[in-house]
């Protein structure tokens, strides 16, 4: 796991607190995907406003030949950081799912083949 910083103290708070919320996709990820490699970036979307949603976080998950990215802004850092959580979990399980439907879709046609043969 890389956690980049920029305009944001990385504590050792905040570190914990993004290591308990980002390990808790391993589960999600395929067993055969030991590479598998997490990039963060946590920083402030702007330098110039004080309130509202200033706070970015960014994840990029890749293993294998796999990718996927999410990006959150909001009024803490630690609500970004719950956001990229969320969107990768639903990312991760998109993409699972899809997967799935294109094998029994496939065993769909193979079956009708029999069938008819």
């Amino acid at each position: 796991m890389k956690v980049k910083s920029s305009g944001v103290e990385y504590t050792e708070k905040l570190q914990a607190y993004v290591e308990k919320k980002i390990r808790q996709l391993d589960k999600l990820i395929p067993e055969s995907a030991k590479d598998a490699m997490y990039e963060i970036e946590l920083g402030k979307a702007t330098k110039h406003h004080k309130t509202g949603k200033i706070f970015r976080a960014e994840i990029n998950l890749s293993y294998g030949s796999t990718l996927h990215r999410a990006v959150a802004e909001d009024t803490k850092i630690e609500y970004a950081v719950d956001a990229i959580k969320e969107e990768l979990k639903a990312e991760i399980t998109k993409s699972r799912t899809k997967k799935k439907e294109v094998a029994r879709k496939s065993a769909r046609g193979v079956k009708k083949l029999a069938q008819g043969a």
